[in-house]
């Protein structure tokens, strides 16, 4: 069984190397879109990460195995929508060497277990139409689609 944990300063090559293989996939998928970087991660973004939102690790015998960058956004006294507590994941990553070993599931489970504890009403996350894996992992964790997002890219 793996160790669900917050991140460190000291997790940032292992995330930053896993997160490169997640964008890499973006980048073969959508290159009009994504740039095709040497590194997705800065150092800079990952402290803030973990300074002022979430960052989780899934580690296993001291080998990070995922990671999930999220933050909370509630609706309170709004007009038109009830109050919520909603957990967003921002990204969420589990090294491809691991894939397909039910760690992708542990780390989702354990954000559930995570936004319990702190009396969120739902998990929320957005995904690539291109990304069938992530969409099937997603649904396979019993999330549903509540919301498209389109586009129309202006050709000159």
């Amino acid at each position: 069984m793996a160790t669900f944990r917050n991140a460190t300063i000291d997790d940032f090559k292992f995330v930053q190397n896993i997160q490169n293989q997640v964008h890499a996939k973006h980048v073969k998928a959508d290159p009009f879109f994504f740039r095709d970087v040497e590194n997705s991660l800065d150092q800079h973004f990952f402290e803030e990460q973990i300074r002022v939102d979430q960052a989780f690790i899934l580690e296993n015998k001291n080998k990070i195995i995922g990671y999930a960058f999220i933050h909370l956004i509630e609706t309170i006294k709004h007009p038109l929508i009830n109050e919520q507590k909603i957990l967003f994941i921002d990204d969420f990553g589990i090294n491809n060497e691991l894939k397909r070993k039910g760690y992708g599931r542990e780390l989702f489970n354990s954000i559930m277990q995570y936004s319990r504890k702190i009396n969120c009403t739902s998990i929320e996350l957005s995904v690539w139409s291109f990304n069938q894996e992530a969409k099937d992992f997603y649904k396979n964790m019993d999330m549903k689609v509540i919301m498209i997002r389109m586009k129309k890219e202006i050709i000159y």
